[in-house]
């Protein structure tokens, strides 16, 4: 996709805002991808502060590109953007932007997010909570994983499938105990397909033998 040559004299703000005023518009998005990631990350602290939760909420997501796209960069450059979101989560009152940033969080596997997400666990809307199970995902310590399975109990859906989904991937060798397993049962009788095929893979993993039934 050719990329229109005026977009080289805007900068990362307005080709993010161009791409939010024009969802499809991909040629934003790739000139935007090509900018310096420390243009990005400013970009990115001007939108958090904006009074649209839309532009608050693409903020949250370019922290993604302005940490970089690999395990060096993110240890390199995510505590800048983790301090960020941290820093806004409290004071951040729209469901959209506290999923948003909560996905990042995700991404960024900073330890200090876990708390922070665990107070969240119980937001009325499934959107944060889904945000939670989406910012928990990397993560391996007893806070983070009782609060993935209680939110693999969740009413909504989406949130279950996010949360059964990170528990069966994690480990086996490193993360076992009763109540997972149990949780991997509670979902055998779940209504989405998927859901209950994360749940077998989980007990599976651990070559828990109440796996044989089911399938």
């Amino acid at each position: 996709m050719a990329t229109p040559p005026h977009y080289a004299a805007l900068s990362a703000l307005e080709l993010a805002l161009l791409q939010l005023k024009e969802e499809r518009n991909w040629a934003a998005y790739e000139a935007l991808r090509k900018r310096d990631r420390e243009e990005v990350f400013e970009a990115a602290v001007q939108l958090l502060r904006s009074p649209s939760a839309r532009e608050r909420a693409l903020g949250a997501d370019l922290l993604v590109q302005a940490t970089g796209y690999d395990e060096e960069a993110r240890l390199v450059r995510g505590a800048r953007s983790a301090d960020v979101l941290l820093a806004a989560i409290p004071t951040e009152p729209d469901a959209s932007v506290l999923r948003a940033m909560g996905h990042t969080l995700g991404y960024l596997a900073d330890a200090r997010a876990v708390p922070v997400l665990r107070a969240l666990k119980d937001h009325p809307d499934s959107r944060v909570r889904l945000g939670v199970a989406s910012g928990l995902s990397q993560h391996q310590d007893a806070v983070a994983l009782q609060t993935l399975i209680e939110l693999s109990r969740d009413t909504d859906a989406s949130v279950r499938e996010e949360a059964i989904s990170a528990l069966s991937l994690k480990d086996e060798d490193a993360v076992d105990s009763p109540e997972l397993r149990e949780a991997f049962l509670d979902r055998l009788s779940d209504e989405v397909t998927d859901i209950r095929t994360d749940a077998l893979v989980g007990l599976a993993r651990r070559k828990d033998p109440r796996v044989r039934e089911p399938l």
